[in-house]
This record gives structure tokens, sequence and C-alpha cells, in this order.
């Protein structure tokens, strides 16, 4: 009720605005000014401000105060702590890999995990992680190394079909440098 009673005052006030704007405009167009009842005063002679004396320029120069260095308040017991993250510097490690290199070792990998697809116990469903050390050189990496993490609901053939499998696997790294590194690779089994 109280936003349609808004929108109605608005709308009657920009129609308002909007014949008045119409009566002034035809009013100055028309040529027609009101008669004059009285005669215009002269305007008064307003004086000028006094000038003001020139400001010597400073002798010394005077370095800006530094600002204040942030503080965090004291944290009170019970009280959860918020922090602007937004100023900080990025978390972690820039992978030495090359986006193309990851998504390579990804596609060399797949063939090798639904290999195992049949070693899962019938049914089971997991979300794990496939930890492999990765050494790139001359354009070519080998993988190998893996371990999982939270993969038990898969049973231990799962787990030691991927070992085997994934020991095994190399793929082309065009463009890739010298490196010696792990990748961490989220897998889901449905």
């Amino acid at each position: 009720m109280t936003r349609k009673l808004l929108l109605a005052l608005g709308a009657a006030a920009v129609v308002a605005l909007i014949v008045g704007l119409i009566v002034a405009v035809r009013g100055s167009a028309s040529g027609a000014h009101p008669p004059a009842t009285e005669t215009p005063a002269a305007p008064a002679q307003v004086e000028p401000p006094p000038a003001r004396p020139p400001v010597a320029a400073p002798s010394q120069t005077v370095a800006a105060p530094s600002p204040p260095a942030e503080t965090a308040p004291p944290r009170q017991p019970g009280v959860p702590v918020i922090h602007d993250h937004r100023k900080d510097p990025p978390s972690g490690t820039p992978s030495p890999f090359l986006p193309e290199t990851v998504a390579g070792v990804r596609r060399a990998l797949a063939p090798a995990l639904d290999s195992c697809a049949s070693s899962a116990p019938a049914g089971a469903k997991a979300t794990f992680s496939l930890q492999v050390a990765v050494r790139s050189a001359g354009g070519r990496v080998v993988i190998g190394q893996p371990e999982l993490d939270g993969g038990e609901a898969l049973g231990e053939a799962y787990a030691a079909c991927i070992r085997n499998a994934v020991a095994t696997v190399a793929a082309d790294a065009p463009g890739q440098d010298d490196v010696d590194d792990r990748i961490i690779f989220a897998l889901h089994v449905p």
C-alpha cells in the first residue's frame, strides 16, 4: 500500500513539473511579460572583497604525515573475528606446471582410472583425491607415486589397481619447462 502511494505521489509530482515547464516555455516564447508596476531600482553597488596579502612560499617542504598503522582491535572471547582478505596477497604457491600440462596429465590418467572402475564395489560412491608425482623433461611428463586420500569406501582392490595403473603413465607436454612436482586431482566415482 505504501509503495503504491509513493508511486502515485511521484507521478503527480512529475506531471506538475511538466505542466509548469510547458507554461513557462509558452509564456516566454509568446513574448508576453507581466506589466511592470514599479520602476526597477538601480542595482546596489557591491564592493569587491578586500584583496588578500600574498602568502610567502614556505622555505622548507614539510613531509606529509604517514598514515597510522592498521592494528587489529583486541579480540573478545566468544565474538567471531571478521578479516577482510581482499588486500591480502594470494595464498599458496602457484603451480610450476602450465595449465595445458595439467590438462594433458588429466587426459593421460583417464584411461587408467577408467580401467579400475570394475575393481570398485558395486554401487559405491566416493569423492577422493589422487596425488601424483609428475616429472617433466624435454617436452614429456612421466607420472608416478600415486597417493589416494578419502577413497576408503572403494576398497583396497580399487586403490591397488589405481596405484598399479597410474605408476606407468606418460604424456606429451610441449612448452613445459623441466619441473619435478606433485599434482592433486579431485576424483568422483559414481
